[in-house]
């Protein structure tokens, strides 16, 4: 499909046209034939290709017979070893001169630059390099950059560039809180929208980080958040969310925490005002100045919490609910929460990374003394607050 770029006067006529012109949002996977930059256009012309990277640099690669790669020379780059990647010079446009768009010819390429100006190299056998005559230019030295002067467009006019939409960038931000039976999304928009605005975003679920089923195909709102129901209880899942414009979908987020689903409260469920009870930082407070301050958990070990009287908990309640934390962990790891004087289940209630801040909502039976143990893999601080109790 021919998808190309206009540089327009500012008045509004038509100057030139391009070709190919297929624009790559931040985030996206690219070709990057200069590392580190990534893609921000990319044309493709006869035999050739040029980009504009995300620092304004252009470069361009494959035939060079006519001087259209700007190298000041007429050879081909990239038919050989060691000539892409950083070995392949930017296009010098002029001192302090960056490029907004860049679109390849049939033998020529034109630059749209930051300063409003158009400048061309190349062919220039009938004229299209718009220098008032029929040299090429870029097939020998000292021809670009500063000696390359701008397309004279006419006194009070610059050019512009119609950018092609294309699909957005990458939502940031995304977070889980667990319900019953539901996650509650938020998520922070795409800072670029593609030259489109977004009209909705797709949710994207998973139980192993590797296969992806859609939640919702497209939201049809502009709203940074959303709740999934109806999922199964104590899965352990993960998500993620991709904006949508004209264009299509965009890149997808970077996967959600680890979110569990709970189970409907039990007739009986007592809800309390939520108080912290454990806080092993050492600044750390609870609602009767116990457990607190006792500095992280070591790694492979647990704490015997006591619930049962406390935060309003009655002494005889059968199970709580907690909101759990883990935070400034020193490893990866996992947190299991289960009443004391059980075997330790095999399953965990958090998993975390190094450095992690990480809450979840559990409901665990009350064990021996009235009870609640919590068995941390790596070592970490953790913070345990009370919302709520059965009988």
């Amino acid at each position: 499909m021919n998808r190309g770029r206009l540089a327009l006067l500012a008045a509004g006529a038509v100057i030139a046209t391009g070709l190919a012109v297929v624009a790559t949002p931040a985030g996206a996977d690219a070709p990057r034939p200069g590392a580190p930059w990534p893609v921000r256009t990319l044309d493709i012309g006869q035999q050739m290709g040029c980009v504009v990277l995300d620092d304004g640099s252009v470069k361009c690669w494959g035939s060079g017979g006519v001087g259209q790669l700007g190298q000041g020379n007429i050879a081909n780059i990239g038919d050989a070893p060691n000539q892409m990647g950083n070995s392949l010079p930017p296009v010098n446009l002029g001192a302090g001169r960056t490029a907004t768009a860049v679109t390849a010819g049939g033998g020529h390429t034109c630059a749209s630059l930051d300063n409003a100006t158009v400048k061309c190299w190349g062919n220039g056998n009938v004229g299209q390099l718009g220098q008032g005559s029929i040299a090429n230019i870029g097939d020998a030295p000292n021809e670009m950059g500063d000696s390359l002067v701008p397309i004279a467009l006419g006194a009070g006019t610059g050019a512009l560039v119609v950018a092609v939409a294309v699909a957005p960038a990458a939502p940031t931000g995304l977070a889980g809180t667990a319900g019953v039976s539901s996650v509650s999304l938020a998520w922070a928009a795409p800072g670029d929208n593609g030259g489109a605005p977004v009209s909705g975003y797709r949710i994207e679920v998973s139980g192993d980080s590797i296969t992806w089923a859609t939640a919702v195909a497209n939201t049809g709102s502009l709203a940074t958040s959303r709740t999934i129901g109806g999922l199964t209880p104590g899965q352990p899942l993960r998500f993620r969310v991709a904006a949508i414009n004209s264009r299509g979908v965009g890149v997808a987020s970077s996967q959600s925490n680890q979110v569990v689903p709970t189970t409907a409260p039990p007739s009986g469920y007592v809800s309390l005002d939520p108080v912290r009870l454990l806080d092993t930082r050492s600044d750390g407070a609870t609602v009767d100045g116990l457990f607190r301050a006792g500095g992280k958990l070591a790694g492979g070990q647990e704490i015997a919490l006591q619930v049962g009287g406390r935060g309003g908990v009655p002494g005889g309640a059968g199970a709580v609910v907690l909101n759990v934390t883990v935070t400034e962990p020193d490893a990866a790891g996992f947190l299991t929460v289960y009443p004391c004087g059980t075997p330790r289940p095999n399953a965990s209630n958090l998993n975390f990374s190094v450095a992690q801040t990480i809450p979840n909502n559990v409901i665990v039976k009350v064990g021996t003394g009235g009870t609640v143990c919590l068995f941390t893999q790596s070592t970490t601080h953790l913070i345990a607050d009370i919302n709520g109790a059965f009988p």
